[in-house]
């Protein structure tokens, strides 16, 4: 069990009571208020955040474009218990984590645990999760099961993402960003955009953006002298509404994103092995990597191309009687390739390929209802998916030859690891790859430069059916009851051809499954003022199960949680102080969890995990110059009931049995490692992966009335992440962290204009993403870029 450190804690505990004390100081002013404009959908209809019987992280346009966020990586530091890992640079996939749950499980076969929706619509791949945020009305983070209303694969919460829709007046906004990155070799991004919006005819409205980036990541590669961009496309959104009467509406978006670089981001070798492939390439070649984490040196560059596009339906009807009709359509389509090196090296050993496609379609119809006794919404839903994967390991044949020798210096005379075995007397055909090459012919050893390719393809059809209601059940005028419950039914048809690491042989696996759930909900909200919400809930989510597209093996059960939240909502001191808080309980059964072992990848179901906490959040505006917001959480996670083999342990013992001599390389090289008596690890008590003890964030923002000269807004935040363990064993962790971002920004007095500059990370934190086991170096790490420093600027016309 991990601790929770005590001095960030008090400090957030002190903080509300400095600000509360500036309420009373600050002069009178016109009044401001934290929940007044405050709208969200997080029950599929539109209500002040304050009504809402959710624990809610909301950011609109406005205040992502002022925090610089532009991205689901940013949001993320924002928003306490939000962590977002980079997860597979193979597949460009990232993970959302919410209170300490989110999906380890990699490839088309498995399912996200955090929903993540664009305008209500469901997103099932999560690459389209690192898009680029553009025009946006805000952006809602649901915490906790979302099982109701929201549906399958939201067990940990769900991302609503909503963007801005067509006006009535014409203007347009024109913006572009310049930023830099604090690394040796300097990494820059470019972002240009244009948003118009007005009538077409006196019933129609339009609204177009357009945006082109470029973003060069802060690793630079030594071996090629050259680094690689981490975005280089086009993103174009448009929204037609049509207003046919009073009571319907409808509206059609489309937009695509075109990008050259879709979220590249390099891996570097974080504890090299030297026994492990890379470890013995790196010693027989004489490389070795470089010591700054933003520079790696390998024979290839990730490369990426990701292509997207889609268009909706939304039909809004009004009836009789204060019901409504909303029907939503969508059809969406991906395609990206990547390409990877995976052995980390100078060496042209090992290179990932991959091509990745999905199409999909989802049809909902909703309906809305309220009166003096109850609101209701009721509502089915239909979602099918077309997916397909093929990865291609392209693997020399002399990788193996060579890790063979290198670790078999008994059976070649001398030990032909040093570059040169017998110092500067030596001849060069005695040093080590030359002394390889001369040799190999005569012992059945393959040479440098035949390459095999290890093919990994995967086609996924995919379908679901649901239907769903809530009613909320106005009790008094002072209490409410909510009853809701939700039945999806899920098929899936996998078919698999891989290569079988233990025979190495490949294999044809094609499988059927189906998994169905009920997930119900039961709710309490009692008011004694107007101003304060006290709420209870008891819910259910479902994740259903799957397939591992990254190696053969059964397919996998559904994930399941019941979930116990109370909480309070709060507005005081006229409402100039927002004070919200929820305490939770998760008990999950068969949660999926993925396991890098050295041979083959494999997704097992734990057994039980349990996870309590606390949400807090602190708001107050004493005028509209003034802002301070404070939020944090506390998690207490482990597994109750889980056993695993460790794979590090495994790797380990096989390493030290080939420095003892006493197993012939050879025989690992054909399986016998994996068939190594390690015993199974119980994992109870460890904590969940990717889930900080303590994750807090603290923000003050004041403006300066500059008069005619307009406005001068000054802000900072300041944020905060506990240990992080990357991996079920707790063997990967990235140790605490601190966060500062800042930014000034001018406003002319019409508010036209806006001039900013901004800086995140200002403390070059260096901290790690994502970190995982890799038979071939040990492990690999992901880290999160350095220092950035960039100025915004937009006119409004």
């Amino acid at each position: 069990m991990r601790s929770t450190p005590v001095a960030p804690l008090v400090v957030c505990a002190l903080l509300p009571l400095v600000a509360i004390g500036a309420v009373a100081q600050e002069p009178d002013e016109p009044d401001s208020t934290v929940t007044d404009e405050i709208t969200v959908t997080a029950q599929r209809v539109e209500e002040a955040i304050q009504d809402v019987p959710i624990s809610i992280v909301t950011r609109s346009g406005e205040e992502l474009e002022r925090q610089a966020i532009g991205d689901i990586h940013a949001l993320a530091e924002a928003a306490p218990g939000v962590v977002i890992s980079g997860q597979s640079p193979t597949t460009g996939e990232v993970a959302i984590y919410i209170r300490g749950i989110g999906s380890s499980t990699l490839g088309i076969g498995t399912e996200p645990t955090v929903g993540y929706y664009v305008d209500g619509i469901y997103m099932p791949r999560p690459q389209a999760a690192v898009n680029p945020f553009l025009d946006l009305e805000r952006i809602e983070v649901l915490r906790g099961p979302q099982g109701t209303l929201w549906g399958r694969n939201s067990t940990a919460g769900a991302v609503n993402v909503i963007t801005r829709a067509p006006e009535s007046e014409f203007h347009g906004r024109l913006f572009t960003s310049l930023s830099e990155f604090d690394s040796s070799e300097s990494a820059e991004g470019r972002r240009y955009g244009l948003t118009l919006t007005g009538p077409v005819s006196g019933k129609v409205w339009a609204r177009f953006t357009g945006a082109t980036a470029q973003v060069e990541d802060p690793t630079y590669n030594d071996f090629l002298d050259a680094s690689a961009d981490n975005f280089d496309g086009v993103t174009l959104r448009s929204a037609l509404t049509f207003l046919p009467s009073d009571s319907l509406t409808f509206t059609i978006r489309a937009d695509s994103t075109d990008d050259d670089a879709h979220a590249n981001f390099p891996f570097k070798p974080f504890d090299v092995s030297p026994y492990s492939t890379v470890g013995t390439l790196n010693r027989f070649y004489g490389y070795s990597d470089p010591d700054d984490i933003h520079r790696i040196s390998t024979d290839t560059t990730p490369a990426s191309r990701y292509e997207e596009s889609g268009f909706s339906l939304n039909v809004n009807k009004a009836m009789a009687g204060g019901t409504s009709f909303t029907s939503i359509s969508s059809w969406r389509e991906f395609d990206s390739m990547r390409d990877t090196d995976i052995d980390a090296s100078p060496n042209a050993f090992i290179t990932n390929s991959g091509t990745f496609g999905s199409q999909w379609w989802s049809q909902e119809f909703q309906f809305h209802g309220a009166n003096e006794r109850a609101n209701w919404v009721a509502g089915a839903y239909a979602f099918s998916e077309e997916s397909r994967t093929q990865l291609d390991n392209i693997t020399d044949t002399a990788l193996l030859g060579v890790w063979l020798f290198a670790n078999s210096p008994q059976t070649f005379l001398f030990d032909p690891t040093n570059y040169c075995s017998l110092g500067i007397l030596a001849p060069p055909f005695l040093c080590g790859p030359n002394y390889y090459n001369a040799v190999a012919p005569f012992l059945g050893l393959p040479l440098p430069g035949v390459v095999t390719p290890l093919p990994f393809e995967t086609n996924l059809d995919s379908s679901l059916y649901a239907a769903y209601g809530q009613v909320d059940w106005h009790l008094s005028d002072r209490l409410t009851l909510t009853t809701g419950a939700r039945y999806t039914a899920d098929e899936k048809e996998n078919d698999q051809a891989a290569l079988n690491f233990q025979t190495f042989l490949p294999e044809l696996q094609v499988l059927k499954d189906s998994w169905s759930a009920l997930t119900p909900k039961l709710g309490l909200e009692i008011r004694p003022s107007d101003d304060v919400m006290l709420y209870g809930a008891l819910t259910a989510g479902y994740k259903s199960g799957g397939y591992n597209s990254l190696s053969l093996q059964p397919a996998f059960d559904e994930e399941t949680v019941t979930s116990f939240e109370i909480g309070i909502k709060s507005s005081v001191a006229d409402r100039k102080v927002r004070i919200n808080a929820a305490a939770f309980h998760y008990d999950y059964d068969d949660l999926q969890v993925a396991v890098l072992y050295p041979d083959r990848s494999v997704v097992e179901n734990a057994a039980n995990a349990r996870i309590r906490g606390l949400d807090f959040e602190f708001s107050v505006r004493p005028s509209p110059r003034f802002a301070f917001d404070l939020s944090f959480e506390i998690l207490d996670d482990e597994f109750v009931e889980f056993t695993s083999i460790d794979p590090v342990l495994q790797a380990q013992f096989v390493e030290q049995l080939l420095a003892a001599g006493l197993v012939d390389p050879a025989q690992v090289l054909q399986g016998g490692g994996g068939a190594l008596p390690i015993p199974p690890t119980d994992l109870s008590g460890n904590g969940l992966p990717r889930a900080p003890d303590l994750s807090a964030s603290a923000s003050l923002s004041y403006t300066f009335d500059l008069g005619s000269s307009g406005s001068l807004t000054a802000r900072g935040e300041y944020q905060y992440t506990d240990d992080v363990a990357f991996d079920a064993f707790e063997r990967f962790v990235q140790p605490s962290y601190n966060l500062l971002h800042a930014q000034l920004r001018w406003t002319s007095a019409q508010g036209r204009l806006f001039l900013a500059a901004y800086g995140r990370n200002l403390g070059d934190e260096e901290y790690r993403l994502s970190q995982f086991f890799v038979n071939y170096t040990g492990s690999l790490a992901v880290w999160a870029p350095p220092a950035e420093v960039g100025i915004q600027f937009g006119i409004d016309f």
